[in-house]
This record gives structure tokens, C-alpha cells and sequence, in this order.
């Protein structure tokens, strides 16, 4: 049985549309074949998807080229054959400029087998190149989105040290113009890092190595980090050309670096816990025998001022030993359902003594502010160092404006806020007039022991504390500053009311 053929066949003569198809048995086709003779029928019949389109140059009602052009006009891709007894040959080379596949004259119906199998077969490879240009236009669409938006430098390099291939990602990391730099050599865009590093790791790779290295590229938000890998293209047994990937693994350096950062503030911790549980033995030594002494001497004795101030030195010792207890996190909490706007009140005396008569305090305390679960010792302790700290940076005059209120922060609200997560919160907020921070100790000033003080005046500790006291506490505190104008902390700590019992049996 021969091959089935969906044929529709624009003829008005039923004895020459039967010739034409006792022709297709004859060179093996089976034709199953719709036989049309108006427009109307015409468009009708595409409907039925066939394989082939046959027409009669002239009919009364409906000719072979209007046929073909309504085709066109659909975007429709069958294989059109004319057949006609008075077909000119301008008219057959006009015919198939316009898009017949061939043409035919009745006289010579045995040509037509040949004629089909060769429409067909241009149809199958018009078709597969067709699919072959669309998946190769997705290949490049995928190309483009996973060499273009992702953080992936990509290039390609040619013998000649030339750029073959470069994408936007490799461009952006490497500042490079975004016109196409295909054809241009590396060096004329990169002759620094070309010379230190391109055109030995190219040399390298067309002699069959591999070549991997870090890049590190410092830039005004930070060093940037990208895993750079060679590979070489082969044909055949020679190396024709050379692909770079560079990869960000900026995100993996700063995971790491803040690995090693927690690793060591926790050594530190343990290291500091541990001085001054034992520092703090010597001083109880030294607090309880001057004690004594103090009770043999009178305030006329020429030892009594000598002795006081050594009550004092142990004193101040103490203080900084218990700040390095409750930085160690050694320190015993009694944390309770506290009032902080009373703890402010209570506090608000010392904290005028320890700053002196030149910096005004200002207070604006939420009345409905809402209690918090913590220590009420590390509530004053936090609200000391902020004062301290911000009289320093006014040295000695100028405003402190102590604030409270409740905040309730959605899921959007914290994405901006990243020290917490989304709750209600009562905060406590520290201004000064000061002198202000730059950003780069303010990217610091958390960490243990730092300090912009000179040597003996400070020990580090303080702003270290009152992260370590507000994190543990289940908040968090952010700093806003610049210099020259002030600086500004805010607290952030769980209502009382969003804790829960667990948690409260831990702390």
C-alpha cells in the first residue's frame, strides 16, 4: 500500500483532478484528496491540514494564484503545486517567486511524482529547520538569562588573546563597556589584571592545563570575591579557544568571615568570663581588707585618704569585672515583668551625676508604653553606657534626649529592620548632639573591646554589653550617625505580653 497523502485540489474538472491522482498511485502515493472550486470552498478545505495544495491555473470561478496569495495571507506553510494546460513561462517563474513550490503542464503529468517528493521533501527540511531555529533561539534565550542575570561572569578568549564572547554579568564585574567588545584584545580593556593574571592562565590553558584561582576586586561598598575557572575548548585534538568563569562567592567570604567573627567573640567571652571570675576572688581580698583597715583608722589618719582610695580602684575594678561577666553571659539575670519608662525615672539621677551638669537630658516617655521581660539591673546598665558614651561624644556639653514607645513591625517592616524579627517591641531610644560617627567605626563599635578612646580611658566594653544584654533579651539595637550630627540607638525589646512562658523559664 502506498504512502496516504492529504491533498486539496483547486480544479473544476473532475476528469483532469482523476488523472492527476491514477498519476500519485502510479509513483506510489495514496492520495486522499478534497476537490475544490471556489474561495469559499478553498478556505474550507485548509481546515482539513493538507499535506499538499494542487491548483488549476485558470478557473472560471476561482484561479490558481489568488489561491496561493490567500495562502500567504494566512501564514499557512503547505506545499503548493500549479497544474495548468496554458500556463506561460512568465506566469510560472511569477508563480514561483511568489511561493509555489513548482508548476506543471497537463500535457506532462510525469513529472508530478517527482515533483511532490521534492515539494515534500523541502516542506520536512523547512520544518526541521525551523524547529531547529526555535530551539536554538530558547537555547540562547536561556543563554542569555543564565549568563545575563545571574552573578556569572562568562567569556570566551581565541588564540590571538581576543575577546570571542562576553556577557553582561562579565562586563559589570569587570567595568567594562556594554557595547560588544567581540573581536577586541583583553588588554585593550583590561591591561592591568591581563598582564598580572589573563595572559598566564591563557598561556597555561592552551598548553591542555586547567587553571582555578580567587579574584578579590575591592570596590566602594566592599571587596567583591569570584572563583575564577579556565577551561579549554577542544576540536578535535586542538585547543581552539578558552572559556573564563568568574562566579561571586562574595556571599560565601562574608559567611565565613562572620563564622570566624562568632568564633572568636565566643573565645573572647569565655576567655574574659573566666579573668574575672578569678580577678574577682582577688578582689574580694582586697575590698574585704581594706574594710579592716578602714575600721582601725580615723579620717585624721594620714593612711585613711590611702585606703579610700583604694576602696575606690576596687570599686571600679568590680564594675569593669562585672561587665566582663555579663558580656561572658557568666553573670546570674533575674529577668521580670518590668516598667522601663521607671526604670528610666529611677536611673535618670545617676545618669545626670555620670555626665555631668553640661549635657541637658530630655525625656518623652510613651505613657501606654507596654512592659518588658528583662533584667532591671541591665536595663540601667544599658541606659548608663548610652549616656556615658554619647556625654563623650559631646565632650561634656550638649543634649540627651531619652525616648520610649511601642512599635509593632509587619513582616515588610522587617525586612528593613533586620536587628529583629516581626512583634511588638517597646523601644528605648538614645540621641546625642555629638560629634557623630563615620561608617567605618560605626561598622565596629559592637565588637569587644574596641574602642576610639585613648588608651585607659575605656575599655571597649560598653556598646559590646548592651548588644549582648539586647539580643539576649530577644531584641535587638540599632545605630543611625554621621559626623557632625549625633548619633542615635534604639532598643528594641519584646513586649511582655509576645513572651512566652518557656521562654521566660529559660531566661
Amino acid at each position: 500500500m502506498g504512502r496516504t497523502l492529504r491533498i486539496l485540489y483547486l480544479e473544476d474538472s473532475e476528469t483532469e483532478a482523476e488523472l492527476v491522482l491514477r498519476e500519485l498511485r502510479r509513483v506510489g502515493f495514496e492520495p486522499e484528496c478534497t476537490r475544490v472550486i471556489t474561495e469559499s470552498q478553498f478556505v474550507a478545505g485548509l481546515d482539513g491540514s493538507p499535506e499538499l495544495i494542487l491548483a488549476d491555473y485558470a478557473l472560471p470561478q476561482y484561479d490558481g494564484l489568488s489561491a496561493l496569495s490567500r495562502l500567504l495571507e494566512l501564514g499557512l506553510e503547505i506545499p503548493f503545486i500549479l497544474i495548468s494546460g496554458t500556463l506561460g513561462e512568465e506566469a510560472a517563474v511569477a508563480a514561483i517567486k511568489n511561493g509555489a513550490a513548482d508548476y506543471l503542464m497537463k500535457d506532462r503529468l510525469s513529472r508530478l511524482g517527482a515533483a511532490v517528493e521534492r515539494a515534500l521533501t523541502e516542506q520536512k527540511l523547512k520544518e526541521e529547520r525551523k524547529q531547529a531555529q526555535l530551539a536554538l533561539r530558547q537555547s540562547e534565550a536561556c543563554l542569555r538569562i543564565v549568563t545575563g542575570r545571574a552573578r556569572v561572569g562568562l567569556v570566551v578568549f581565541n588564540r590571538e588573546h581576543r575577546y570571542v564572547f562576553a556577557n553582561a554579568a562579565f562586563t559589570e564585574i569587570f567595568g567594562l563597556p556594554n557595547e560588544n567588545i567581540a573581536g577586541q584584545p583583553i588588554a585593550a580593556f583590561l591591561p592591568t589584571v591581563y598582564e598580572q593574571r589573563i595572559r598566564v592562565s591563557l598561556d597555561q590553558v592552551f598548553s591542555g592545563a586547567r587553571v582555578d584561582y580567587e579574584l578579590r576586586l575591592p570596590t566602594p561598598d566592599g571587596p567583591f570575591h569570584y572563583a575564577v575557572n579556565y577551561e579549554p575548548v577542544f576540536d578535535g585534538a586542538s585547543i581552539t579557544s578558552v572559556v573564563m568563569v568568574a562566579m561571586d562567592i562574595t556571599a560565601l567570604r562574608n559567611t565565613e568571615e562572620q563564622l570566624r567573627q562568632s568564633q572568636k567573640m565566643e573565645a573572647i567571652g569565655q576567655l574574659a568570663g573566666g579573668i574575672a571570675h578569678d580577678f574577682n576572688n582577688l578582689l574580694t581580698i582586697i575590698s574585704g581588707y581594706t574594710d579592716l583597715l578602714l575600721q582601725t583608722h580615723t579620717p585624721s589618719d594620714q593612711a585613711w585618704e590611702l585606703l579610700v582610695e583604694i576602696g575606690n580602684a576596687s570599686d571600679r575594678a568590680a564594675e569593669l569585672t562585672r561587665s566582663l561577666l555579663s558580656f561572658s553571659h557568666r553573670q546570674i539575670r533575674t529577668p521580670e515583668n518590668v516598667d522601663l519608662n521607671q526604670v528610666i525615672v529611677d536611673t535618670l539621677k545617676m545618669v545626670q551625676r555620670s555626665i555631668g551638669e553640661g549635657v541637658k537630658v530630655v525625656t518623652s516617655l510613651d505613657p501606654q508604653l507596654q512592659s518588658v521581660w528583662v533584667d532591671r539591673s541591665d536595663m540601667s546598665q544599658i541606659l548608663l553606657n548610652l549616656s556615658i558614651n554619647a556625654r563623650d561624644a559631646m565632650q561634656g556639653e550638649g543634649r540627651l534626649e531619652i525616648g520610649t514607645q511601642n512599635i509593632d513591625i509587619g513582616p515588610r517592616a522587617a525586612d528593613s529592620t533586620s536587628c529583629v524579627e516581626p512583634g511588638k517591641y517597646a523601644v528605648l531610644t538614645v540621641s546625642d548632639s555629638g560629634c557623630g560617627m563615620p561608617e567605618e567605626v560605626k561598622q565596629k563599635i559592637f565588637e569587644p573591646f574596641f574602642t576610639t578612646k585613648p588608651v585607659g580611658k575605656g575599655t571597649g566594653l560598653g556598646l559590646a554589653m548592651v548588644h549582648s544584654i539586647a539580643s539576649r533579651s530577644g531584641g535587638g539595637i540599632e545605630v543611625s550617625s554621621s559626623v557632625g550630627q549625633g548619633a542615635t540607638f534604639r532598643i528594641f525589646l519584646p513586649q511582655s505580653s509576645t513572651v512566652s512562658s518557656a521562654s521566660r523559664s529559660v531566661s
